[in-house]
């Protein structure tokens, strides 16, 4: 698939994150990065959707899946700030709920 392809699995991803869809948007994410295993930006927007399942569903291994997406988009760009931001945040919650 073309990267036009790739662009319209994250098109659709972010609009299913949007609309709190973080099923179908972790399917697109994965579609995307399927086709292009090195785009950091769609491995954050993933994270996105697992961390949104956690909080949703009260789910911790969802949580642990974000964490895993943020680290991998970190490794593919050092500077990218968002996932840094994402995983203090959640760090952050993570020990307050720990703490009730």
């Amino acid at each position: 698939m073309s990267q036009n392809g790739v662009q319209e699995y994250i098109n659709s991803g972010n609009e299913n994150l949007g609309k709190d869809n973080f099923d179908q948007a972790i399917v697109d994410f994965t579609k995307a990065l399927e086709l292009n295993p090195n785009n950091a930006d769609v491995y954050y927007y993933r994270g996105l959707a697992h961390y949104g399942i956690g909080v949703m569903r009260n789910d911790a291994s969802a949580i642990e899946r974000a964490m895993g997406d943020y680290n991998q988009a970190l490794k593919l760009n050092p500077d990218y700030f968002l996932p840094v931001a994402a995983h203090i945040l959640v760090t952050m919650n993570l020990t307050k709920l720990s703490k009730t």
